[in-house]
C-alpha cells in the first residue's frame, strides 16, 4: 500500500461523482445574475427616450433644480393636414409681401369643406355648386356676416396626384388668383379638401364684412373732411349699371380635330390641345370640359388651360379612358371660364378603337 493509500483492500470500483453545494451555488448564482441583467436591460429600455438617446431621468415639469431652462432650435414640425398648409403657405407669402396673415373663420372653412365634397361627388372641379348656387350664396347661407354685406372670393385647383404646394403655386401664377391672395381688404380664410376615387379639390373661401376695417388697409389715411362735397362734371351723365365687357368666344381651329398615336402607347384615349387668343396668345386658365358619355359610361372630365405643357404653353390633356373606344356623336368638349360659363360652342368629338388614333388634338382660337 502506498503511503497515501488510504482505502481498504476492497476492489476498487468508478464512483458517481455528486455535485458539491459550493457548484450548485455557482450555478444559482449565474441564473440569478442572468435575471438580474435581464431586468436592468428592461429597466434602461425604459427610458429610451423618442430619439434613441438614453436618458435614466426623463425630464419633468420642473427641470433641474438651479438650472434656467435653454430655448433650442427644433424645427416647427409640418402642418397635419392639406388645410392647414395651404394656410400656411398662403399666408407665409401675404406676409413676405408686407401684409397680415389671414385669420381662420368656421362658417367660411365649412363653405368650402362642402364645396370640396361636392366637387369630388361629381368628380369636377366648378365654381357652381349643388344647385348652381355661387360661393356668396353659398356663404350668405351659411350665415357669414348675418345680414352685413359681405365680399367673397373662391379659388379651387384638382389633380390626380397634386399636393397644397402644386395648388398655392397655381394660384400664385394666375393673376386673377394671385390679386386674391394679396388683396388687402380681405381679412379671414376658409379652406376644405376632399378627394374623389381619382382626384383631389382644394377650395379656399376669403372674405371681410363690410363697416370691419382691414387690419393694414387705412390705419394711414387721413380723417375725411366731412365739409367736402363731391362735384359732378355737367357733361357726363351718372350710370348706376357697371359696365361688364362681354364674354370672349372661342373656336376651334381650322385643322382640327387631329388623330395621333399617343406617346405613351395603347394605354389610354386622350384628347389635348392648347387655347389661344386672336392675336395668337397663349391663354391660360381656362377650364376645358369633356363631356357626353363613352361606351355607355357618362363622362365629366375638367382640365385647365396651361397645366400641360407638353402641347404649349396653353397646353390641355383629358384622359377619357384606359383604352381606345371607339363611339360616334356622344364625346362632348367645351371651353368654360372659371366662373363655369361657357366660351365656346359644344364640339362633337368622334373617337377610334384605334391604337394609332387615340389622341386627339383639338386647339381652340379666340373669334
Amino acid at each position: 500500500m502506498d503511503a497515501f493509500d488510504f482505502s481498504d483492500n476492497k476492489p476498487k470500483t468508478k464512483k458517481s461523482v455528486q455535485p458539491s453545494s459550493g457548484l450548485i451555488w455557482k450555478f444559482g448564482s449565474f441564473y440569478f445574475l442572468f435575471g438580474t441583467v435581464c431586468m436592468i436591460v428592461f429597466f434602461l429600455y425604459t427610458f429610451i427616450n423618442p430619439n434613441n438617446q438614453f436618458n435614466p431621468f426623463p425630464p419633468s415639469g420642473g427641470g433641474n433644480q438651479g438650472e434656467t431652462p435653454q430655448p433650442t432650435d427644433t424645427p416647427i414640425p409640418p402642418p397635419d393636414t392639406d388645410a392647414d398648409e395651404i394656410l400656411s403657405l398662403i399666408n407665409a407669402y401675404r406676409v413676405e409681401s408686407g401684409l397680415s396673415p389671414y385669420l381662420t373663420n368656421q362658417t367660411l372653412a365649412s363653405v368650402a369643406q362642402s364645396h370640396s365634397v361636392f366637387q369630388a361627388s361629381i368628380n369636377t372641379m366648378q365654381h357652381p355648386g349643388q344647385g348652381g348656387t355661387s360661393s356668396s350664396q353659398r356663404v350668405a347661407t351659411a350665415g357669414y356676416g348675418a345680414s352685413n354685406p359681405t365680399h367673397v372670393d373662391e379659388m379651387i385647383y384638382s389633380g390626380e396626384f397634386v399636393t397644397p404646394e402644386d395648388a398655392v403655386a397655381w394660384w400664385k401664377s394666375s393673376p386673377i388668383h394671385n390679386d386674391i391672395i394679396l388683396n388687402l381688404e380681405y381679412q379671414e380664410i376658409g379652406i376644405g379638401v376632399a378627394k374623389s376615387d381619382t382626384q383631389t379639390f382644394y377650395t379656399v373661401n376669403v372674405a371681410y364684412i363690410e363697416g370691419e376695417i382691414p387690419p393694414t388697409a387705412t390705419s394711414d389715411l387721413p380723417p375725411e373732411d366731412p365739409t367736402e362735397t363731391a362735384t359732378l362734371d355737367p357733361a357726363v351723365t351718372p350710370d348706376d349699371s357697371t359696365h361688364v365687357p362681354p364674354l370672349p368666344h372661342y373656336v376651334v381651329l381650322g385643322g382640327s380635330p387631329i388623330y395621333l398615336p399617343h406617346s405613351s402607347g395603347c394605354g389610354g384615349l386622350y384628347i389635348a390641345g392648347n387655347v389661344v387668343d386672336n392675336k395668337g396668345n397663349f391663354m391660360l386658365f381656362w377650364m376645358v370640359r369633356t363631356g357626353g358619355t363613352l361606351g355607355g359610361t357618362p363622362l365629366l372630365i375638367d382640365s385647365l388651360s396651361g397645366q400641360n405643357t407638353d402641347y404649349s404653353e396653353s397646353g390641355w390633356e383629358i384622359k377619357i379612358a384606359d383604352a381606345p373606344v371607339a363611339s360616334n356623336g356622344t364625346v362632348s368638349l367645351e371651353l368654360l371660364n372659371l366662373e363655369g360659363i361657357r366660351i365656346s360652342d359644344v364640339i362633337i368629338i368622334e373617337t377610334f378603337d384605334d391604337c394609332n388614333r387615340n389622341l386627339i388634338l383639338v386647339n381652340f382660337i379666340q373669334e
